[in-house]
């Protein structure tokens, strides 16, 4: 027996660990324009759209300026950072586990299909999912409700019946905004507390602790 019918994971920092590839990535490009970055910043913007992030993260105000380190970025992350990226331990085991239960899945990211789709297919977690959605398929990206929104049409799931899981205050504001029930990662970008404070009804430190909270 099933306390969910569906589970919704966020991909960076959730089910997938890349800031590996992230972080270098980011740091490389902005290096090449004199802008310095620490850990800890892009940790904290982590979660974002890609924009967003790079945004933030280099300080910049011109919107040229971000979107040419955007796209600068995206290049090198997709010919240098994908071989960086591994599943977080116990994804796989755990998904087999909620396939073999009859749960629906979803990849729900604020990253966009052309990076996220390579990325799973490579990581043979593409047969677990039902659907991905991702930023470019919905008008407004995490925390606003439409990645859940769009997911649960697809997989015929009420609210209710959802499960949001991921590592940032944006994906718990995503669930709560949607009406699912939200599970807070503390192995990613955001700190237990900081989920708790966003509305987390659950927390963990591991993903395959989600067993224990959606098979009962």
């Amino acid at each position: 027996m099933a306390r969910y019918h569906t589970l919704l994971f966020d991909f960076d920092g959730t089910t997938a660990n890349t800031m590996p590839a992230i972080i270098p990535c980011i740091r490389k490009v902005l290096s090449a324009e004199g802008i310095s970055v620490s850990d800890e910043v892009i940790y904290h913007n982590a979660g974002h759209s890609v924009y967003d992030a790079i945004k933030h993260i280099s300080g910049s105000e011109n919107e040229d300026d971000v979107a040419r380190y955007t796209e600068a970025y995206m290049k090198l992350y997709m010919s240098e950072g994908l071989s960086m990226i591994r599943p977080f331990p116990k994804v796989m085991e755990t998904l087999q586990q909620f396939h073999d239960h009859g749960i629906k899945m979803a990849i729900a990211s604020n990253n966009v299909l052309s990076v996220v789709v390579p990325m799973i297919e490579s990581f043979g977690v593409m047969k677990y999912m039902d659907t991905i959605v991702c930023s470019d398929d919905v008008e407004n990206i995490k925390p606003a409700p439409d990645i859940a929104l769009e997911a649960m049409r697809r997989t015929g799931t009420p609210p209710e019946k959802t499960l949001v899981v991921g590592d940032s205050i944006f994906d718990i504001g995503m669930g709560v905004s949607a009406g699912t029930a939200t599970c807070g990662v503390t192995y990613g970008c955001h700190s237990k507390q900081m989920l708790i404070e966003a509305g987390a009804t659950y927390t963990i430190d591991a993903f395959d602790e989600l067993l224990k909270i959606v098979l009962v």
